[in-house]
């Protein structure tokens, strides 16, 4: 017996809609502007809609995240370091910058000092994130290719920084040859150095 495992379509479109409406109203008031009887203006649902998909504004964020990470696709992975870093910092700079990532990071930056939900969605979310490149350094370091003491965490952090910060702090767009210069730069510190 075989399920179908298809998504309602009116589901679809529902979240699609509200998550939208999300992202707008963040963008025009900051998280202060997301309520759900906003949401519900801007999408075109019933507030009852909005509220039986999310109980609490804090399961709007949750989603919003989950979201944001479903549009960012996980490059094919090649075995080559260089090219599968370079195509997951593409993804992620392309999420920051041109699908709303951007906003929504900022949002849960200023939460996270105060709630402990918006904490666990931002720490998920980066686990989530960073998860393609973590896994990429440490199969580089088991292979021999990058030093043994590289921490793929701290890699990671080394590799988004730059990144996510140029979104946060100066709001400029990386184009593909800084990346470039970001994943080399990297490289070139931790290559593990044939005599």
């Amino acid at each position: 017996m075989t399920h179908d495992t298809r998504e309602d379509p009116r589901i679809v479109r529902t979240r699609q809609a509200a998550l939208t409406a999300i992202r707008e109203l963040i963008q025009e008031g900051g998280w202060e502007a997301v309520t759900h009887q906003n949401i519900a203006e801007k999408s075109g649902y019933a507030r009852s809609t909005i509220y039986r998909n999310w109980p609490e504004r804090i399961d709007l964020l949750r989603e919003l995240t989950n979201r944001a990470e479903l549009d960012s696709h996980a490059p094919d992975l090649t075995g080559d370091v260089r090219t599968d870093v370079l195509a997951d910092l593409a993804s992620y700079r392309d999420v920051l910058f041109d699908k709303g990532g951007g906003v929504t990071l900022a949002t849960i930056l200023s939460l996270v000092e105060h709630s402990p939900e918006a904490r666990e969605i931002h720490d998920a979310g980066v686990a989530r994130g960073e998860g393609v490149v973590r896994g990429v350094l440490a199969d580089a370091v088991a292979r021999g290719e990058l030093e043994a003491d590289l921490d793929p965490i701290h890699g990671a952090s080394e590799l988004f920084g730059p990144v996510t910060h140029r979104r946060l702090m100066s709001r400029s767009r990386p184009n593909d040859d800084d990346l470039a210069r970001i994943v080399d730069s990297f490289l070139h510190r931790w290559a593990v150095t044939k005599n």
